[in-house]
């Protein structure tokens, strides 16, 4: 049977929470994606859902337990192949996201074309 991506979702949240390696404890402002997806990836804690690299961290938001969902969406994709442009495919992130979690305390989204990367960030209370 295949995993669905909500299925897929929460079990790297759960996995992320069991776990707690994986730790954010920068400013939710000014983060360094790169370095991110670069501890994420050294840990074998990068995953693909919808063609984008998904990583999750523990951290503290407002002073609460949370979790820090981070997103890298390719800007370029091959478009020949029927691809969608990248802000559908960000707006299907974000409704994965919030139909996975329900509540998101935080997001932010940020282009850098350097990278080619749109990167999605949600913060999630626990």
């Amino acid at each position: 049977m295949k995993i669905t991506n909500k299925e897929k979702l929460l079990n790297i949240f759960e996995n992320t929470l069991d776990d707690g390696s994986m730790k954010y404890s920068g400013s939710f402002e000014k983060i360094d994606y790169y370095d991110l997806m670069c501890k994420s990836a050294t840990n074998s804690s990068l995953h693909i859902i919808e063609n984008s690299n998904v990583c999750m961290f523990n951290c503290l938001y407002e002073n609460m337990e949370s979790v820090l969902i981070m997103v890298a969406i390719p800007i370029v994709v091959d478009q020949s192949k029927g691809k969608k442009h990248i802000v559908e495919r960000t707006m299907e992130i974000v409704e994965l996201l919030e139909s996975t979690f329900v509540t998101i305390d935080f997001m932010n989204s940020e282009e850098v074309k350097e990278e080619r990367f749109v990167y999605l960030i949600a913060v999630k209370k626990l």
